[in-house]
């Protein structure tokens, strides 16, 4: 029989959604905190250090292609991902403004941890314009057509230590994405990966008329 053997933390919502999609049923699934090893005839193992942090344009064609049915011809969304309801900080604090701005320019704001996998899965891409603050849920950027307009707002202007995943997922579907660094930082004190922050509006305004 197929079996998934996680090593790690297991067991959120996305985990068991993407896994059951990809035919694991729930008996199929086994954590390794409480199995703490196994016999089998043939194992699978995934480099997650090199394969995660270095997506390929076939791999980014297979992700969309076992979660995505049925990819629209023509992307037709504008979408803001907003972190308000996260409690781990890097929020945009200026966010009002900036929905106002990008509802009078046809944007949809969204919470992407309310929807299941599978509707993430729609929405990315069904969807031409992405803006969202620098988080785990450009991680849908995979599900993406090529040629996607994305804008990522960060919080610090030094990002040298910052995973580049999320551009290399860009770069890999075909995507264009566009960093922006904070207007300011919140309290204008030393910031750090989960400071809160001002975006610019006027780049972003610029951006999206261009």
């Amino acid at each position: 029989e197929k079996i998934y053997f996680h090593c790690g933390f297991f067991g959120t919502s996305y985990q068991r959604q993407s896994l059951k999609k990809l035919g694991f049923r729930f008996w199929q699934l086994l954590d390794a905190k409480r199995y703490k090893s196994l016999r089998a005839g043939e194992i699978i193992a995934i480099k997650l250090s090199s394969e995660r942090l270095n997506p390929t344009a076939q791999l980014c064609k297979m992700i969309r292609s076992a979660f995505v049915k049925q990819p629209v011809a023509n992307p037709f969304r504008k979408i803001y991902l907003t972190r308000e309801h996260v409690k781990s900080g890097r929020k945009v604090v200026n966010e009002l403004e900036l929905i106002t701005l990008l509802k009078s320019n046809g944007f949809q704001v969204v919470i992407p941890g309310r929807l299941n996998v599978m509707a993430q899965a729609r929405l990315f891409n069904e969807s031409k314009f992405i803006i969202s603050p620098h988080g785990a849920s450009l991680a849908n950027l995979a599900f993406c057509e090529p040629g996607v307009k994305v804008i990522e707002l960060f919080n610090q202007h030094d990002r040298s230590t910052w995973s580049p995943l999320y551009s290399k997922i860009s770069k890999a579907c075909g995507l264009n994405l566009t960093s922006l660094a904070p207007q300011q930082i919140e309290g204008e004190g030393e910031s750090h990966h989960r400071s809160n922050f001002y975006t610019d509006l006027n780049a972003i305004q610029a951006i999206i008329e261009s």
